[in-house]
């Protein structure tokens, strides 16, 4: 008996996925999300899907509104892993010790120029953070921040370093 549930729910979940394949590739052409990404983030939203059926009431709507929520959290986790990398890659040139031809002395003329665009509360941070090489607890208790909330602040402000450096959209503004 057992069986035949489980090959009725994977018949259902099938017949669903016909019914709804033009939303949900109106869904990943919407938030560009590249065909092997999708399929991934296909499949997490089918697994809440299955884990939660129980519960709800339209699966049609629910399987679309979880995906759509798969792939804003798909564009959040990638420029996350960006400014991170931003992040790392400034801490350690901060650290490196002098390179020959004065390498350092422009690279930190150049940051230094791109962070002057930014607002004051960027610039406080980002210059405790890259040219005193403070960490976020430390930037936090210098500006009067929460702990808890200086990461969050710190990687809107290489949001807007990244795009100044860069000289393209912030990730929002080119993801919905």
């Amino acid at each position: 008996m057992a069986v035949q549930d489980a090959r009725a729910a994977v018949g259902s979940i099938e017949e669903l996925l016909g019914k709804l394949e033009p939303e949900i590739e109106q869904a990943f052409a919407r938030f560009k999300i590249p065909y092997q990404d999708g399929e991934d983030l296909l499949q997490e939203a089918l697994l809440a899907f299955v884990l939660k059926r129980d519960r709800i009431q339209d699966p049609a709507s629910w399987l679309v509104g979880a995906l759509r929520t798969q792939c804003l959290l798909y564009w959040r986790r990638r420029r996350r892993r960006l400014y991170e990398a931003v992040d790392s890659t400034l801490l350690e040139m901060s650290a490196a010790p002098v390179p020959a031809d004065d390498e350092r002395t422009h690279w930190r003329c150049d940051l230094g120029n791109a962070i002057s665009g930014l607002s004051d509360r960027c610039k406080s941070i980002l210059r405790l953070r890259y040219g005193l090489g403070f960490e976020g607890e430390e930037v936090a208790a210098r500006l009067g921040y929460r702990a808890s909330s200086i990461r969050r602040v710190t990687l809107r402000c290489l949001s807007y370093l990244t795009q100044r450096i860069t000289g393209s959209p912030t990730a929002r503004e080119a993801h919905p």
